[in-house]
Parts: structure tokens; sequence; C-alpha cells
């Protein structure tokens, strides 16, 4: 029996199936890793004073001891930073702030429509034009000398490192964990789906699929809100889409590359990756996305068990050799 469960959280719509014999065990299931959901934003939302990432940063400059949870996650940015070149950067959190996204999205989004015409701003007042490229002439910590390389992690003893003045955003990795860990959650019970927002895993095969394996998904049109490109086969694997035209406001969007400080400008709308991990789609789809066509096709093709559709601004759709589906 197929049980499922949707609810918003992390600033967006989150959906939970389950195909299990136990429809009781299935919804007991459900509802734990809904909490566990709320749990992961409460803990490690940048957005939110109180929590275990909020009180991290505020100690940079110093070492602090963490949660398991949290060495984890800081293990997942920094080994996307280095995987990347940099180009995933889980430290520009004032590049963010200074393009204008210094609240959670539906909150500046309610601001800029209460604000007066006139140009975006961020609630500490820097004007969106004033941000500045980040390169070795903005100091110690600029492009060439990344502020995420002198981090300092230590697994065992579970301490973080921040160096003075550097905080951390582990949004561009915090859903593809979270969507991995309620998969683990909900596996034993039978074959299931977690999707955190575009973000998920796939396992076992969907109901009354017939001969077809795993799961059928859609890849949503960025030029046509509510349409799909294509329907995609997930199988045993996770799917993640990085998009210019979705947390998007006036000063520009919520994608940016480290190279200039400023929202990427690239030549692509969307990229949906697939990968065995939903982090690992999370980050392969950013990094593809601010690489733009060419270089990202060059960098996804040295990722082996990585694929990927791209959306391109010119209209027409680019992927690697591995991708198939359903085209609409």
């Amino acid at each position: 029996m197929l049980v499922t469960c949707s609810f918003q959280c992390m600033t967006t719509g989150i959906e939970l199936f389950l195909d299990a014999e136990d429809a009781g065990a299935a919804e007991k299931a459900l509802a734990e890793a809904e909490r566990f959901f709320f749990q992961v934003e409460a803990r490690f939302s940048r957005f939110r004073v109180d929590s275990e990432l909020s009180q991290l940063n505020a100690a940079s400059g110093k070492t602090s001891e963490v949660s398991p949870d949290l060495a984890e996650l800081v293990g997942s940015a920094l080994a996307a930073a280095r995987l990347s070149g940099g180009i995933f950067d889980p430290t520009i959190i004032d590049k963010l702030e200074t393009a204008g996204y210094d609240q959670s999205i539906e909150l500046v989004r309610a601001r800029e429509t209460a604000r007066p015409a006139g140009g975006a701003q961020s609630a500490h007042g820097n004007a969106v034009s004033g941000a500045q490229p980040i390169s070795g002439k903005n100091g110690a910590f600029g492009w060439d000398s990344p502020r995420w390389a002198a981090i300092r992690l230590d697994p065992q003893r579970r301490t973080v490192s921040l160096p003075e003045g550097v905080r951390l955003d582990l949004g561009g990795v915090g859903k593809g964990w979270a969507a991995d860990r309620a998969a683990e959650l909900l596996r034993p019970l039978g074959a299931g789906l977690v999707n955190a927002g575009g973000d998920l895993r796939a396992w076992g095969d969907e109901p009354c699929a017939g001969p077809a394996q795993g799961w059928l998904v859609a890849v949503d049109d960025p030029t046509r809100p509510g349409t799909d490109v294509v329907w995609l086969r997930v199988q045993e694997r996770a799917a993640a889409t990085s998009s210019v035209t979705g947390r998007r406001w006036s000063g520009g969007h919520h994608l940016i590359d480290p190279r200039t400080g400023r929202p990427a400008d690239t030549d692509l709308l969307s990229v949906t990756a697939l990968a065995p991990t939903t982090t690992g789609a999370e980050v392969a789809a950013k990094v593809a996305l601010i690489l733009g066509r060419d270089r990202g096709l060059a960098w996804l093709a040295d990722r082996p068990g990585v694929e990927a559709l791209m959306v391109g601004a010119d209209g027409n759709y680019y992927g690697t050799r591995g991708i198939s589906g359903v085209w609409l």
C-alpha cells in the first residue's frame, strides 16, 4: 500500500512516499521523517539565531565542539568545495546578504513587495550594485586563498575552527543530507521516494510501474512554470535540480559565483543531476549551473556515476552521455 505525506519545511514543499505492507507502520515512519526535517531546519538554518549552526558562526575565530550531525554536514560542505575547486563555497554568506538573501526567501520577497521602487537592498543596507568581486585583492580570504580552505574540522574530536569573521551556510548540502537521512529511516519498510523541493532520493520500484523499474520523476521547465521538460526514471539513486529561476528576487538569485561574489552569470537556466546520493546530486547541479554549459559538462564528465540534464538560456537542452528520459 502506498502511503504519502506532504508538508512545508526548509522554505519548500516536501513529499514522502512509502510503499509498505503495514500501512500503520508506514504512517508512523513518515511522521518520524517529517519531525526529522523540522529538526534539521531548527538545528542548521542560518536564519535562526538559536540554531546550532548560528552558534558555531558566532564563535568564529575559536574552536568549537559540535554535534556528530553538524560535523558530518561541515565535512560534506568542505568536501564539495574541494571537489569543485571552490566553485561550491559554503563561506559566502556575506555575498548572499549583499545580494539581498539575508532572510528566508519568503521574507525577502515580502520585503520587496513592501519596498518602494528604487533598487534592491539587503537588510544591512548594502546596495546590490555594491557587491565586490572575490579576488586576491580582497585580503587573506580572497578567491586565490579561499575562506573554506582555512576551516579546520576534526571529525574524531568533532571540533570545527572557523577563521575570524568566517561563517558557514550549509544550505547547499543541508536539504540533500536531510533527504538522504530520511531515506535511510524509511527504507526498511519498503520502496519509497523522498522529495525535498526537487532534491530527492528513490529506492525500490514505484507501485503499479509494470515492467519499468525505479520511480518516474518529472523535471520542471524553468521557462514555463507548472510544466515539465522530461520524465526521468530514477532507480536506487538520487536527483537534484538547481535553477536561477526559483529562489529569485530583484537583486538576482541565490547562486553566488565565488569568483565574482555576485549571483552567477550563466548561460543555463537549470541543471538536474543524478547521483548516488542526494547531497552529491545537489552539489553537482549547483556547480554545473555556475560553471555554465561547456565547462559544466566538462566538469561532470570527470564525475563517475553522475549524469545531468541542462536547460539552456537559449531554449535548448543539453545533457551528459548517460542521461535519458521520456521527453514531453
